[in-house]
C-alpha cells in the first residue's frame, strides 16, 4: 500500500481532464459520504460510459436537490458563474502568480470570513461583494500589483494565520 502511495501527490488532473477509473466495490471510498452534487458534465459523462440516455440515468442513480426555496444554492451559482467570467477574462492578460493571489482572495473571503455566531446569509452576500470587488480593484485598478493586492485582502477579510503572509 505504501509504494503505491508514494508519489501519488505528484499525479495531477484538472476538472476538465478525462481519467480512466473502474470501481470495483471492495473498498469504503463512497459509502456514507452524505450527497454527491454532479454537474451536467458529469451526469454526461457518467450515462455515456454507462450506455444510458440522461434520463435514464438520472432516474436510476440520482436525487434532485434542487429546489426554488433555496436562495443561497442560486446565489452560490450566481457567484461561481461571475467569478468565473472574471478569471477567464484575466488569464488573456494577467501574470499566473497574480491570479493566484486573486484565488486566494476569493477562497478566503468567500469561504473564510465568517462569524458563526452570526447569520450566514447576510455576511454571505456582503463576502461575494467585497470579494469581487476586492479583485476588480486589486487586479484592474488602483491597488494594482502584488503588494497591492496582499495588502487589500488582508483589509477587506480577516485572513487566517495559516494564510497569513510575513
Amino acid at each position: 500500500m505504501d509504494t503505491k502511495i508514494k508519489g501519488l501527490h505528484e499525479v495531477e488532473i484538472s476538472a476538465e481532464e478525462l481519467f480512466a477509473f473502474h470501481c470495483t466495490k471492495y473498498g469504503k471510498c463512497c459509502r456514507d459520504l452524505g450527497n454527491i452534487l454532479l454537474t451536467p458534465k458529469d451526469m454526461y459523462d457518467m450515462a455515456k460510459e454507462l450506455g444510458l440516455s440522461m434520463a435514464d440515468f438520472f432516474e436510476r442513480n440520482c436525487e434532485t436537490f434542487l429546489r426554488n426555496e433555496d436562495e443561497f444554492f442560486v446565489e452560490w451559482h450566481g457567484f461561481i458563474s461571475r467569478l468565473n467570467v472574471f478569471f477567464c477574462d484575466l488569464r488573456k492578460n494577467t501574470r499566473t502568480d497574480m491570479i493566484t493571489l486573486g484565488q486566494v482572495l476569493a477562497f478566503v473571503g468567500v469561504y473564510l470570513s465568517y462569524d458563526v455566531g452570526r447569520e450566514f446569509m447576510p455576511r454571505f452576500r456582503k463576502n461575494t461583494e467585497e470579494t469581487m470587488r476586492t479583485l476588480q480593484e486589486g487586479l484592474y485598478g488602483k491597488c494594482r500589483g502584488e503588494d497591492g493586492l496582499l495588502r487589500a485582502i488582508r483589509n477587506r477579510f480577516r485572513v487566517p494565520s495559516v494564510l497569513a503572509c510575513n
